[in-house]
C-alpha cells in the first residue's frame, strides 16, 4: 500500500515541522471541527473507503493534503485510523 505520510516535511502553525504525534492531533482537531472531507475509493486495498482533505495554515503556505482510512487490522476487532497521506499538496 503506497503512502506518503511525511508530517516531518510540513510546517505547522508555529513554522516548526510537524511531528507524527502533532500530525495525528492536527487530524483529530480537523475532524472534530467538521473540516470538509471527501470520500474516495481506494485501489489498494480494493473496496476500502478513505477520506481526504486539504487545509492551508497560512495564506503563503501551500495546502496540506491528508488522507486517512477507518478500519481494523485483520482479526483484531479494534477500530483504528490508518494514515495514508500527510504532505504538501502537489496541486497548490
Amino acid at each position: 500500500m503506497p503512502t506518503e505520510w511525511r508530517p516531518h516535511t510540513v510546517h505547522d502553525a508555529n513554522n516548526d515541522f510537524f511531528t507524527d504525534a502533532g500530525a495525528w492531533h492536527f487530524v483529530a482537531d480537523l475532524v472534530e471541527s467538521g473540516h470538509p472531507m471527501r470520500e474516495v475509493a481506494l485501489r489498494n486495498p480494493p473496496g476500502k473507503i478513505a477520506f481526504e482533505m486539504t487545509v492551508r495554515l497560512a495564506s503563503k503556505e501551500r495546502e496540506i493534503y491528508i488522507k486517512v482510512r477507518l478500519g481494523s487490522p485483520p482479526g483484531s476487532g479494534k477500530a483504528m485510523i490508518f494514515g495514508y497521506s500527510f504532505h504538501y499538496s502537489i496541486y497548490s
